[in-house]
């Protein structure tokens, strides 16, 4: 997401994540800033460090992508400047979460939430689109390429954030295993 912002003209893409291997990713991949949070989150503490880095600003525009958590969601919320937008990316958990909240505070403030999951067969025409104009490229989110038959060794690692990894490639090719 963030190389595809930066190269659709953002100015700002500023990168929040739990795990330090993201954040690098993300700058490689022209994030122009990175902010490791943790849990719990303190979100007056990532306002004034997002404020330091956004001219005294809260977002235009945030992107959640952890799979529409509700702490996430929140959090976006609170980060996102009155009259602006909520992109929710990730993939919604389990129906085991039967209901999300977002605060009075954050729903009075005219937030748009625009919800991204299940998308139709337009959404991957446009995906290859902007593969094939360089727009973006996936190449360079795979942290590891390894061989289907190590299959459950890749969900392992992925699953337990286990060793650097950030995305799996798994191939049909058993030469091809960069981990």
């Amino acid at each position: 997401m963030t190389q595809m912002l930066a190269n659709m003209g953002a100015r700002r893409i500023i990168a929040l994540d739990l795990l330090e291997e993201r954040l690098v990713y993300s700058m490689k991949n022209k994030a122009t800033h990175a902010m490791k949070v943790t849990t719990p989150m303190d979100i007056d503490k990532i306002k004034e460090q997002l404020r330091a880095i956004n001219g005294g600003e809260l977002c235009d525009i945030t992107i959640e992508m952890a799979g529409h958590q509700c702490e996430t969601i929140q959090l976006c919320s609170k980060l996102t400047k009155d009259d602006g937008k909520v992109l929710l990316f990730g993939l919604p958990p389990d129906k085991s979460e039967q209901q999300m909240s977002i605060g009075y505070e954050d729903l009075s403030r005219n937030l748009t939430y625009i919800c991204s999951h299940s998308p139709q067969m337009e959404s991957f025409e446009l995906a290859v689109n902007l593969i094939g104009r360089g727009i973006f490229d996936p190449s360079i989110i795979f942290s590891h390429t390894i061989p289907f038959t190590r299959f459950v060794e890749a969900y392992q690692m992925a699953s337990n954030y286990e060793g650097g990894v950030v995305k799996i490639l798994l191939t049909m090719d058993e030469a091809t295993d960069k981990t």
